[in-house]
C-alpha cells in the first residue's frame, strides 16, 4: 500500500501482488509504504536533487 497526503488530503493505493506501479512526488507531498503481503516487495527510489545534510530537504511525517 502507498499512502500519500496532500494537504488536508490523505489517499491510498493498494497495489495488486505482482504489480508493479511508478510514483512521483511532487516537493511537499508525504509519502509512505507498506508491504501487507507476507512476500518480499522491492522499493527503488530516485532523487534529483543531491542530498544536504546542512540544509536537509525531508521532514519527519508518520503515515502509518
Amino acid at each position: 500500500m502507498v499512502r500519500v497526503r496532500d494537504g488536508n488530503v490523505m489517499e491510498d493505493f493498494e497495489i495488486p501482488e505482482g504489480q508493479v506501479f511508478r510514483f512521483i512526488f511532487p516537493p511537499g507531498v508525504s509519502h509512505a509504504i507498506q508491504n501487507k503481503s507476507d512476500q518480499p516487495n522491492i522499493l527503488v527510489a530516485f532523487n534529483m536533487v543531491e542530498h544536504d545534510p546542512e540544509d536537509p530537504d525531508a521532514m519527519r511525517d508518520v503515515l502509518i
